[in-house]
């Protein structure tokens, strides 16, 4: 997958990869994003490996003044899921770059364990 390097920037860890794509030039990053996605099926492929594209998705970032991109995202006939966050290296990261969905997901976690706990002791 070294080739996608010209085109994307990846994050590996464990068995999940992350693809960045970065270009404020909407022709060059549909162009970069269809090259890395031909690099990234190609390497499977040499592998003998398959994505599972029940599990990818992609997530558009942008200001809270910009419009999104209208992007439909096809590749090996699979249309991927476009998603308004995710979780990354434990993170809640929404498309916006705010922390409103992270903190709802640690007070979530934390009214769960306290919901455990004898708190009148």
């Amino acid at each position: 997958m070294s080739n996608i390097n010209k085109y994307a920037e990846t994050v590996l860890y464990a068995d999940d990869t992350s693809i960045i794509i970065a270009n404020t030039n909407v022709h060059e990053y549909k162009h970069n994003r269809k090259l890395a996605m031909h690099e990234i099926n190609n390497w499977f492929v040499k592998n003998l490996l398959t994505v599972n594209y029940n599990k990818t998705y992609f997530l558009q970032f942008c200001t809270k003044k910009q419009k999104k991109i209208p992007l439909q995202i096809v590749t090996a006939n699979s249309l991927l899921i476009n998603s308004n966050s995710t979780k990354f290296l434990g993170l809640m990261i929404d498309s916006i770059l705010t922390w409103e969905e992270h903190i709802m997901d640690l007070s979530n976690k934390l009214n769960k364990v306290l919901g455990f706990c004898d708190c009148a002791s």
